[in-house]
């Protein structure tokens, strides 16, 4: 993976870690750090992939990181989630699945 700007990645790991953030039960739909994330666009992806990619995070944050990289969409957060299928929590693995989905959908929608 590519490495997250310095400025990035401390704005991202104080959202991770902050109540309400993607460091405590994912927020609902529009919470402002998925507004945030979102908004970052590909900048994100390594940070989303890496928390994707390790088991430690928990399902919850890593859902929600598949979910957002479904949101951000693109061949880079695609072949993230393509890694995920494979992931032993079904959960994980489901929500990479559904996020592949919704880039594909933009894709032939486009």
């Amino acid at each position: 993976m590519t490495t997250v700007p310095p400025h990035d990645a401390v704005l991202l790991s104080l959202l991770w870690s902050t109540e309400g953030g993607l460091g405590a039960a994912q927020p609902p739909e529009g919470h402002e750090v998925f507004i945030l994330l979102e908004r970052m666009g590909t900048r994100a992806i390594p940070l989303l992939g890496d928390t994707l990619e390790t088991s430690s995070h928990g399902p919850t944050m890593r859902m929600a990181a598949a979910w957002l990289l479904g949101r951000i969409g693109g061949d880079r957060a695609a072949q993230v989630l393509r890694g995920a299928l494979g992931s032993r929590d079904r959960n994980v693995a489901g929500a990479a699945r559904s996020a592949l989905e919704r880039i594909d959908r933009r894709r032939f929608a486009a």
